[in-house]
């Protein structure tokens, strides 16, 4: 009987141990998670405005791009007579230019944007930006 009891007491104290070290853990354990959740709330903000400083950098583009074809427009000679200047689209398309633009503003939506450098540099020297 002293036996089953010892036996008992021992189990007993073992249970009461490992429910000690279980609480510690758990204690640990909500403590990284704590951290982990702050660390998920950063990258997603992070995130956010990384993608708002990209929508923001191709709306530039697209209208520092808007001002090179204006001013490329008032370059152009005037047509001679009879001769009518071509439209936005191909010829015969009969497409004006506002709906050119409006296709040029949906294809850099979806396009990747060149970076802020290449786009000065080829602004700077009078190249052609290429979007891939």
């Amino acid at each position: 009987m002293w036996r089953n009891l010892f036996n008992f007491t021992g189990r007993l104290w073992s249970l009461l141990e490992d429910a000690q070290q279980n609480k510690t853990e758990i204690k640990e354990l909500r403590h990284e998670l704590r951290d982990l959740a702050v660390q998920v709330r950063a990258v997603v903000y992070d995130v956010r405005r990384v993608a708002e400083t990209d929508a923001h950098e191709r709306e530039k583009m697209l209208l520092r791009l808007e001002n090179e074809l204006l001013r490329f427009e008032r370059r152009l000679p005037p047509p001679k007579k009879g001769e009518k200047r071509a439209s936005c689209g191909p010829a015969g398309t009969g497409r004006s230019k506002s709906s050119c633009w409006a296709a040029m503003r949906s294809c850099l939506s979806w396009c990747p944007a060149p970076s802020r450098w290449e786009i000065d540099t080829a602004v700077s020297t009078n190249q052609a930006v290429t979007i891939q």
